[in-house]
């Protein structure tokens, strides 16, 4: 049961029947008598002064009759309900008032049984129209909520050139209730730097207020969406006067920044970018605006003290037109690095920077991404070599775009990079001073493997993951330590324990070769006497002899 009542009146000019309805327990029923009235016009007074959910009214009254009252009623007041009072021999008369939108009817004399059931049916028309309004009222608080997000998602589409069909992006705006009716569109992209201790968002929160506050007077159409940790502003202006529409965009952009500037001078922010895209006659367009908005707030990493970037006057070098990659100096530069010489390490790590320095500011940003990333994916091979990486050494992994993205302005690109390769180049030379004697102990221990395993397949990469060395690295110092190679050194101890094992007359040559690593019987007499100048059965006979 709803804990609301429906309201109810009786419009009766019989006082018997006024005093039986009113007597009656309308209460058990979620329905309270507010008032009674013994004619249609005493009955409309009441209904100005409160809402009426139920008017229960004879047919025939005084001054105004219940057939007035019903057509009155449902002019005035539609979602009333009325039930008619009448006796038989009005009946005809009374059905005729259903349909001018009467509810139902009783007939005199009243039953206690029927007004039960007529009661009992109105109240569960009502509670179904109650829970109906509530549900409708749901649905508009949820749509309510939900066009912000649909809007967003919608703007976030036109922007990735998710959107292209007229009718689709026509469609949508009539639904989200978007209104872009001008003749131009553009993009910004507006990014901020704060201090430490200062969250980003805060500070794109209140660039986007300080926007709407500056745009809303004006007749500019916009929307703002909040992307990461930025703000993409779209925006649908008409041109008064005779300006050029980058006239007016440019005007429109300074007067923002003033609004920004006189803003972040009484906030914790530090300082914001705005990168401005190229402007175009359609909607569809938006997503190459974004792109070149994109590209225009890049060059904040080259111009560290503008704020403002417009797509139309920030061009970047062409592909052909970049510097040949120095070759020689980034082999000298990583040189330094693997010797552990800091010093050169400096130096070179100047001169492969001075040779770059003058053609960064024609560059793109991926253009010069990509020439560090080759430097590091460089040093990165040779530190395998070396028996070490980037991640053990620096806690950095391939394709190192990650560590230079987070990087904001080619001074600090520079800076960063040049204490990472000096924090390298020391770790390297403590990494040489240590291996000079960790070596002899790591062959040692490699030596002893191979000659308590030589008869069965051993590998390089084995032995190397068994003393915690790098394959090639491995490799280099063991024959710095024994004087042969490692396969070389797998062989001679091999034939040593043959020419050993044929001194037995017991067992015969196969068995000795399957015995010493060679399951091939061909194969174990050619390596035999490419070692010993014998064929094993020769140099059984020899040794018989002597």
């Amino acid at each position: 049961m709803n804990k609301e009542p429906y309201k109810l009146i009786i419009v009766d000019d019989e006082p018997i029947i006024l005093e039986g309805l009113s007597s009656y327990n309308w209460r058990s029923f979620n329905f309270q008598l507010i008032g009674t009235a013994s004619n249609g016009a005493v009955a409309l007074e009441l209904m100005k002064q409160q809402t009426v959910d139920v008017i229960i009214t004879d047919i025939k009254m005084p001054v105004m009759d219940g057939m007035e009252l019903s057509k009155a009623v449902k002019q005035l007041h539609p979602q009333c309900k009325i039930v008619i009072i009448t006796g038989h021999k009005d009946f005809e008369y009374a059905r005729g008032a259903l349909q001018i939108g009467v509810s139902d009817y009783l007939l005199k004399p009243i039953e206690l049984t029927e007004l039960d059931q007529l009661i009992i049916e109105l109240r569960v028309k009502f509670d179904e129209e109650r829970a109906r309004s509530k549900q409708i009222l749901t649905y508009q608080l949820q749509l309510e909520e939900s066009l912000p997000v649909a809007g967003e998602s919608f703007f976030r589409s036109l922007l990735d050139g998710g959107i292209q069909d007229p009718n689709e992006i026509e469609e949508k705006m009539t639904l989200l209730e978007i209104s872009m009716t001008h003749s131009y569109y553009f993009c910004l992209i507006v990014q901020t730097e704060t201090k430490k201790d200062v969250p980003q968002a805060d500070a794109l929160q209140t660039i986007q207020d300080v926007i709407m506050e500056a745009l809303n007077p004006t007749r500019v159409h916009f929307y703002i969406i909040q992307n990461k940790m930025e703000l993409n502003v779209i925006l649908n202006f008409d041109m008064q006067g005779t300006r050029s529409p980058h006239k007016y965009i440019m005007d429109l952009v300074a007067k923002l920044d003033s609004a920004m500037k006189i803003c972040f001078i009484s906030t914790p922010y530090q300082s914001y970018f705005i990168g401005v895209g190229e402007v175009y006659q359609n909607i569809r367009s938006l997503s190459q605006s974004y792109q070149k908005a994109g590209e225009a707030i890049q060059r904040r990493f080259f111009e560290e003290q503008r704020r403002i970037f417009y797509a139309w006057t920030d061009t970047v070098v062409l592909p052909d037109e970049l510097p040949r990659y120095p070759y020689e100096l980034e082999g000298q530069l990583i040189s330094a690095v693997l010797e552990g010489d800091t010093l050169h390490c400096a130096l070179h790590f100047q001169s492969f920077w001075d040779h770059l320095n003058p053609f960064f500011p024609r560059m793109n940003l991926p253009q010069v991404y990509t020439i560090m990333i080759q430097l590091f994916n460089m040093l990165e091979r040779r530190l395998n070599l070396h028996g070490t990486s980037m991640e053990n050494l620096v806690q950095l992994t391939p394709p190192f775009f990650h560590a230079f993205s987070r990087m904001k302005t080619l001074s600090q690109l520079r800076l960063e990079t040049e204490l990472l390769l000096t924090k390298i180049t020391a770790l390297i030379l403590e990494q040489n001073d240590s291996v000079k004697t960790s070596s002899h102990l790591a062959v040692l221990q490699a030596k002893k493997f191979i000659e308590a395993h030589y008869h069965e397949k051993i590998t390089l990469q084995q032995v190397a993951n068994l003393i915690y060395l790098n394959p090639s690295y491995f490799s280099i110092q063991f024959k710095k330590e024994v004087g042969i190679n490692f396969i070389d050194y797998i062989k001679e101890c091999r034939m040593l324990k043959a020419k050993e094992y044929l001194r037995r007359i017991d067992l015969k040559v196969y068995e000795i070769g399957e015995m010493v690593g060679y399951h091939n019987r061909k194969y174990f007499t050619d390596t035999f006497k490419e070692y010993t100048g014998l064929t094993p059965l020769e140099y059984r006979h020899k040794i018989i002899k002597s």
